[in-house]
């Protein structure tokens, strides 16, 4: 099923045991924009620390009820390798948690989750093993080839063509077979009212981050031959 990523951040995260706080933000890489975090904002449960869980993590969404549910017990999200809240997310880190709880190495493989084509959950978690942790995190320093990025900074980036400006990202939309970013939702002024169009990702050829610019291999034009959407929703309810 097809979310905006916008929608999911409104979601309340469920660990079997019960509630643990809100989707606060949404992190993909930038070469098969897939998602491949979700930072959770635990409120006062866990203080001055970054929860992130990766959706092998995820055991279903409620669109209803607007939750995301888990596999995890709250003791063992508590208990995971501490990320302190003004530390980034590292390679490190990602060797670290995915050590811990037992998620396949996405970036390890030739597919969209390392040797499979979509997340899923393990049965056992993995035992730690410092040596062969340490060749993990030398491996993956070695062959990472992608950059995480997250949600919130990415809406706002402007869209330019060939030839000129196409409009800003406003919303992404993601298929949660394989959490893998399927569109991207661009705002367009056309006078005398804003309208919505898809852009695949797979058109993407160069993303200036410092400067909020990303590029794709269309004209600046391409969007007035598209259909437009007077809204997001809109846009997401065509596919």
């Amino acid at each position: 099923m097809l979310y905006l990523t916008s929608a999911l951040k409104s979601y309340n995260i469920h660990a079997t045991d019960g509630e643990m706080g809100k989707v606060k933000d949404i992190y993909f890489d930038d070469h098969s924009w897939a998602i491949r975090y979700a930072q959770v904002d635990t409120h006062k449960w866990l203080p001055a620390r970054n929860v992130y869980l990766s959706p092998t993590s995820f055991t279903g969404i409620d669109k209803d009820k607007e939750l995301l549910e888990v596999s995890h017990t709250k003791d063992m999200v508590k208990n995971s390798p501490t990320i302190p809240a003004d530390t980034e997310l590292s390679t490190a880190n990602e060797e670290s948690l995915t050590e811990y709880y037992g998620w396949n190495r996405y970036w390890r493989g030739e597919n969209l989750w390392g040797a499979v084509d979509r997340p899923f959950v393990p049965e056992v978690p993995a035992q730690r093993d410092d040596s062969i942790a340490k060749r993990n995190e030398m491996e993956m320093n070695e062959n990472t080839k992608y950059v995480l990025l997250n949600e919130s900074d990415t809406i706002g980036i402007k869209l330019h063509g060939h030839d000129g400006n196409m409009g800003e990202i406003t919303d992404l939309i993601f298929d949660d077979h394989n959490w893998k970013i399927d569109y991207l939702v661009v705002k367009y002024l056309k006078v005398p009212e804003e309208r919505y169009y898809l852009v695949k990702p797979l058109h993407i050829t160069s993303l200036e981050w410092s400067e909020k610019d990303l590029y794709v291999d269309l004209k600046a034009d391409h969007l007035e031959a598209q259909i437009s959407f007077e809204t997001k929703e809109d846009a997401l309810a065509s596919l």
